[in-house]
């Protein structure tokens, strides 16, 4: 059966997964009733974290794949039709995900997996409805500085508030302190303030040096050049350009 005793390293939920369906496949075959660390109620098998066991007939093993068969295939429609009803060859159809991590799964346990997660995102979802109108009926919702999102507890206002001013990992930091100095409050929302990032100062241009020629020098590079080296400042110049232009 599934090796569901704690690591150090957390068994990811769709090996959980995909080794509950194996496990239920192997009590369908067999025809002998298994013990299992899941509640398999339901459209998924849901892990027990306590490590209570129960106990699985066939019957029951079988009633619960077909519930995770429709499940999957209403799940993933695109893929039902790869999803046949024989469940041997059903755990065995691979499937690839696309993505920032693009790998290869088993379909069948990669549907249920994601039963799974549309169910508790619902369920977590349903939670947090239940807990605002609750906190509403309590006093109001807790607003966090900089977020327009209401919280129930202020607690999770506290934590809202740090993650927009610490960042995603503020817990690394001085936990305690990060929260006791968050700023919330419970009733309204702070006002919406849009984020400005500081500009910089534009670089000075340092201007270089002026550079003063002489009248003497003007002339010792008409000599250089065998160009006339008489007339005023402006005129040698003059001259001066019109041969570097060759004219």
């Amino acid at each position: 059966m599934s090796n569901t005793q704690t690591n150090m390293t957390p068994t990811p939920m769709i090996a959980l997964v995909e080794g509950y369906l194996h496990d239920l496949a192997g009590i369908v075959k067999t025809g002998k009733a298994g013990s299992l660390t899941c509640n398999i109620g339901g459209t998924y098998p849901d892990h027990s974290w306590s490590g209570d066991t129960v106990r699985v007939t066939p019957a029951r093993a079988k009633a619960a794949l077909n519930r995770y068969l429709v499940a999957a295939r209403k799940e993933m429609p695109n893929q039902a039709r790869d999803m046949c009803s024989e469940f041997a060859p059903l755990l065995k159809v691979t499937y690839g995900v696309k993505g920032k991590n693009p790998r290869t799964v088993k379909l069948f346990a990669h549907a249920v997996n994601r039963v799974r997660g549309t169910a508790k995102r619902a369920a977590k979802a349903e939670a947090r409805t239940a807990a605002l109108a609750q906190a509403e009926a309590d006093g109001g919702h807790w607003f966090a500085q900089g977020v327009q999102t209401p919280y129930p507890t202020e607690t999770q206002a506290r934590k809202a508030w740090a993650r927009t001013h610490v960042g995603p990992k503020w817990w690394e930091g001085d936990k305690s302190s990060i929260l006791s100095g968050a700023t919330v409050r419970r009733g309204t929302a702070y006002a919406a303030t849009k984020a400005t990032k500081a500009k910089a100062a534009p670089a000075k241009v340092q201007s270089s040096p002026a550079v003063t020629v002489t009248v003497a020098q003007l002339r010792e590079t008409c000599k250089a050049l065998a160009l006339p080296s008489t007339g005023t400042k402006a005129t040698l110049v003059e001259r001066i350009s019109k041969h570097a232009l060759g004219l």
